[in-house]
């Protein structure tokens, strides 16, 4: 993840990526941005060097949009703004709370007073708490709870009380707000996975070639939620895990595409950031923090 004050630099990086493999005329195979388990080897012309493409694989996950709905709400309830100081998009507005039951209404506000009082406070991206919750719930696509009563499976093994949380806000977020988020998430998945098969592939192997180093054999996970923190991406490592907002103006059109290739470059900088950490150990240095989002 990089702030939007950074982002000008890996723009410039990614536009001079993208002049010198002349997206539009792109002919080579491209990455399959679709949920699978193989990749796709680009075979240059003249080189007999394999080189593999990212396979990105697409999450819509109910439960990972709950939880950043959540953490949304509740920095809108606490007054808190965006580390940047940008106006949020309409989109990520204080939910509308008219249609709720007496019932649904504590419920939610119940669970959005957790969030804040426990949450708002701290980056998605940066509190390990919620980083782990985040890679736990993006397993249960398929599950309709996270206690395992329903199939052992779906037993989350997340803290006991962020459980009940989630459980007793589930049903109101499910009839209130997810069937519009699901659907406009299942929509920039589309558009994002279109311009993906048309320009992906050259920009892929320049990537790979400017880090020196090979995209993950495995598909790399993205969730796309409505909310996805105050930067609308980030990244987090062991395991490689990408968000993404939907709605986030950064992250719409042809940004999009450059949204996904700065996130997932991140995994191809980390053996760099490795190997400059090493040395400033052997200089007695120290090294910067988050190195690795400098140099992606």
């Amino acid at each position: 993840m990089l702030a939007r004050r950074n982002r000008g630099n890996c723009r410039l990086l990614l536009a001079a990526v993208w002049l010198a493999a002349g997206v539009a005329s792109v002919r080579a195979q491209n990455p399959k941005p679709v949920i699978g388990s193989s990749v796709t080897p680009l075979q240059e012309e003249g080189n007999s060097q394999r080189v593999w493409l990212p396979v990105f694989q697409f999450r819509n996950v109910f439960w990972v949009n709950l939880q950043h709905f959540l953490y949304l709400q509740a920095r809108l309830e606490r007054g808190l703004p965006d580390i940047n100081g940008a106006q949020p998009p309409a989109a990520l507005a204080a939910a509308d709370l008219s249609r709720l039951t007496p019932a649904e209404h504590q419920a939610w506000q119940s669970a959005v007073g957790y969030y804040a009082a426990h949450f708002a406070n701290y980056e998605l991206s940066y509190n390990s708490f919620l980083v782990r919750v985040d890679d736990r719930l993006s397993e249960m696509d398929t599950c309709p709870d996270i206690t395992g009563q329903t199939d052992s499976a779906c037993d989350a093994g997340i803290d006991p009380a962020l459980t009940r949380v989630l459980m007793e806000a589930a049903p109101v977020y499910r009839a209130h707000w997810w069937p519009r988020q699901q659907s406009g998430n299942k929509a920039w998945i589309a558009i994002v996975s279109n311009l993906i098969r048309q320009y992906g592939g050259k920009p892929a192997a320049m990537l790979a070639a400017v880090f020196d180093n090979n995209w993950p054999l495995d598909p790399i996970p993205i969730d796309v939620t409505l909310y996805a923190g105050t930067y609308g991406a980030y990244t987090t490592l062991d395991p490689l895990h990408i968000s993404v907002s939907s709605v986030d103006p950064g992250n719409q059109g042809p940004e999009a595409l450059e949204v996904i290739f700065r996130e997932s470059s991140h995994t191809l900088a980390e053996p760099i950031a490795e190997a400059i950490k090493e040395q400033c150990r052997k200089l007695t240095k120290p090294t910067p923090r988050d190195l690795w989002h400098a140099l992606a």
